[in-house]
């Protein structure tokens, strides 16, 4: 019973120290929740077109950039996209519909009229990173659903189910 005991103490000690490696390591999209492994089962409700652009010198740019984040869409049953800078925003809306468009605060601020106009009128879905509750709380009265990052894999798919579900 010592031994089972000791060997559980390890197992939790060796999650929380790398959990908490994970958030501390830069600006990723998708951290660890605790679990050996991500579920890759999991299945989009409503599979969505998700434009992610990325605003070249934005304070999220990076975890937009994740490849774990690509990897977690396209396992889900989504179809992500991505954009670099306004040409490449200019080009992806006029050559596809997408149902979403992820983007960083600052640039959602900037975009969000012209992007609204496209023929596919895809929903503005921010991305702030290590936001405080206060702005949180203002940028979801301006946009109903916005993304904190680091997040999970779970809450990534759940925001986009979220966002699917008000269009």
């Amino acid at each position: 019973m010592t031994c089972r005991l000791f060997t559980i103490g390890l197992s939790i000690f060796a999650l929380v120290s790398w959990h908490s490696e994970a958030v501390a390591c830069g600006d990723k999209f998708i951290v660890g929740t605790g679990g050996a492994a991500v579920d890759e089962s999991v299945v989009a409700s409503t599979p969505a077109r998700i434009l992610i652009y990325r605003d070249l010198g934005s304070d999220t740019t990076s975890a937009l950039s994740d490849p774990e984040l690509l990897a977690a869409l396209k396992n889900a049953g989504h179809t992500p996209v991505t954009a670099n800078g306004a040409q490449g925003l200019e080009t992806a809306v006029k050559d596809g519909s997408f149902d979403l468009v992820l983007v960083d605060y600052a640039s959602a601020q900037k975009i969000r009229s012209g992007i609204v106009t496209a023929t596919s009128h895809p929903s503005v879905v921010p991305v702030l990173s290590r936001t405080s509750r206060h702005y949180l709380s203002a940028a979801r009265r301006e946009f109903k659903v916005v993304m904190n990052v680091p997040t999970t894999v779970a809450s990534v798919l759940a925001t986009i189910d979220k966002a699917m579900s008000l269009r």
